[in-house]
């Protein structure tokens, strides 16, 4: 039967329907921490401030636990996985459509209900830290949603380089924690490889158009203000890949590139348009499968640069890379060119499907869970 310090709990923080919570058994070194209970809080409980969010988490927590009571009495530790930026000491710097957590520290407020150390990171971070425990190995780990996160994960399941105490200088972010956003994919090459795929029936120009009306004009800079480039996010990421097929699209689609009424009210929006582009590709429509040769290369030319940087900083050659996020799901047809153009710039480096999204779990609760596991086998 567990012991209490062998019971912890982890929130996965999320700005759009809530919070979810999970219980975990720890178990022997070496093991994942398993799930045993989950529940959430919906957003519309978390009120206005820190306090009234974390007498939500609280009560959640302690209503979770009631059901292993007589197996563990209390929790050892809490983990926090969250949207947003923080302090080394966990205050808040910006958290992503929770403006009223800035400047406050959520593990400190909702440490004082609970009484547990907690800890709190990035949700890219943790998710890194999920499939660590899994893999048990020297990993780099890229998440492709709204933008590229991304965690660089030791052997021993230490995030490296983690972007916490940013000053607001895009240089003073390390390429394998931000790489989205820090690295720069240079658009003369970009233009180069557009041209290559669409025999100059579209260009780089018809990207930026979308990429202007999606974003703005600051959009079309990249890190540090360069108007030479653009943040690698902005085309490596779920809505980048849309992107890039909206403007093969826009240049001269041809009787191959036809769409159903389905397909083109599913692709008005990023929630669906995703695995579109995925289902026309797979079917060999020509301007899915020039924009996945165009997303795998746009990776491989931005992936080189992060893996450039960690292993400038001690990480071993040829470390694995976990995906995840919704563009994954394609990884079986853009990462052949991805891995081509890696292999191009000198590096050997696998990419890998997620196994957390392979068995279905919930990497930033599992990821948040390994945190609040270190806390309690601290010495």
């Amino acid at each position: 039967m567990p012991r209490s310090h062998d019971i912890v709990a982890a929130v996965d923080v999320g700005a759009g329907s809530g919070a979810k919570l999970g219980l975990f058994d720890v178990g022997p070194d070496g093991d994942a921490p398993r799930l045993i209970a989950e529940s959430d809080v919906p957003v519309a409980r978390y009120g206005g401030s820190p306090e009234t969010m974390a007498d939500a988490l609280a009560g959640a927590l302690r209503a979770l636990a009631t059901g292993i009571q007589e197996a563990a009495p209390g929790l050892g530790a809490v983990g926090i996985a969250c949207p947003g930026l923080f302090k080394s000491d966990g205050t808040a710097i910006t958290v992503s459509n929770l403006g009223f957590l800035s400047g406050a520290s959520l593990p400190s407020v909702l440490g004082e209900r609970l009484n547990v150390p907690l800890a709190i990171a990035n949700d890219a971070d943790a998710g890194g830290l999920a499939e660590w425990a899994l893999a048990r190995e020297e990993i780099l780990y890229w998440i492709l949603g709204g933008g590229w996160g991304g965690a660089w994960v030791s052997a021993d399941g230490r995030v490296m380089f983690p972007s916490v105490d940013w000053d607001g200088n895009d240089s003073s972010l390390h390429p394998a924690n931000e790489p989205g956003y820090a690295v720069p994919l240079e658009k003369d090459a970009l233009a180069r490889v557009f041209a290559e795929e669409n025999d100059e029936r579209a260009s780089f120009n018809g990207f930026e158009d979308i990429l202007r009306r999606d974003l703005g004009d600051g959009a079309l800079s990249g890190p540090c203000g360069d108007k030479g480039s653009i943040r690698a996010e902005t085309l490596v990421s779920g809505p980048g890949r849309v992107r890039v097929f909206r403007a093969f699209l826009e240049a001269g689609p041809t009787c191959d590139d036809a769409l159903t009424p389905e397909e083109e009210r599913a692709l008005e929006g990023l929630a669906d348009a995703g695995a579109v582009v995925t289902a026309l590709g797979e079917r060999g429509m020509a301007a899915a499968v020039r924009t996945d040769r165009v997303f795998g290369q746009a990776l491989g030319e931005a992936g080189a640069k992060v893996i450039a940087a960690a292993e400038r900083d001690g990480c071993p050659r040829g470390a694995p890379v976990h995906v995840a996020g919704g563009p994954a799901k394609a990884l079986h047809l853009f990462g052949p060119d991805a891995e081509e153009r890696l292999r191009a710039k000198g590096f050997s480096n696998r990419l890998l499907p997620s196994r957390v999204e392979a068995e279905g779990r919930n990497a930033n609760l599992l990821g948040a869970a390994v945190m609040a596991m270190g806390l309690v086998r601290e010495p």
